[in-house]
């Protein structure tokens, strides 16, 4: 931000956010506009342009005292429905320690939605997921993250077998977001929707899974896709 971003931005008017947002984007051409993997400088790149937009946006509503949703075209809705997300695979031996406890603290806090973090194995995935449906209900929404953490298309599928029959929402993230390819074969194959784009920067990567039929529900990060601009 302060070698490459500021020199850009210091001094200007942020209500010329498109401005902005193009000679910051100008930058990162190349990382934007193209798939992961990118490399540490890119990525680094691109989150503080994000990071920057974000700002600039921030500054143009505390100057007129409004909020950035009215900036951006106003709010369509004043309740929007929560999920948690959890428990997270803890390290050591058993990765899955306090689980049920942790469940237990979700559904006392009042949530209505869950979804939880696994990827250790189908099958030990599968029973600790039957537990919670059974103690949710059958029209309790579920949904399982897993990280990028199958690794390959045939684990991944070997999990979305193991949980069909618990009636997930979607399948989120369980091969490298960089796998395209993958991902469009996971969609045709797996029982449930699948769920990601949170590690896709810029609109062209978007455009490409949707175009391949490869995600059913996207998930861009405001701090890694180029900001509100780029969101």
């Amino acid at each position: 931000i302060m070698q490459r971003i500021t020199p850009l931005v210091v001094g200007r008017d942020p209500f010329n956010v498109e401005a902005i947002w193009q000679d910051m984007f100008a930058l990162t051409y190349r990382s934007v506009r193209g798939i992961p993997p990118l490399t540490r400088q890119q990525r680094a790149l691109v989150t503080a342009m994000s990071a920057t937009d974000i700002a600039v946006w921030d500054l143009m509503g505390k100057a007129i005292g409004r909020p950035v949703h009215a900036l951006l075209g106003g709010a369509l809705r004043d309740r929007v429905p929560a999920y948690v997300s959890g428990p997270f695979l803890k390290p050591g031996a058993d990765p899955y320690r306090d689980f049920d406890a942790d469940i237990d603290g979700y559904l006392r806090t009042g949530y209505r939605a869950m979804k939880l973090r696994m990827g250790v194995a189908p099958k030990t995935d599968a029973k600790l997921l039957a537990r919670v449906r059974e103690r949710v209900g059958a029209d309790f929404p579920l949904m399982v993250d897993l990280n990028e953490g199958a690794g390959t298309e045939r684990a991944a599928l070997a999990f979305g077998e193991a949980f069909r029959e618990h009636d997930l929402v979607w399948l989120e993230e369980p091969i490298r977001a960089d796998n395209l390819p993958g991902y469009t074969r996971l969609a045709r194959s797996l029982p449930m929707a699948l769920a990601g784009g949170e590690a896709l920067l810029g609109v062209t990567p978007f455009r490409d899974y949707l175009s391949a039929g490869a995600l059913d529900i996207v998930q861009p990060d405001l701090a890694l896709c180029g900001g509100f601009s780029e969101g």
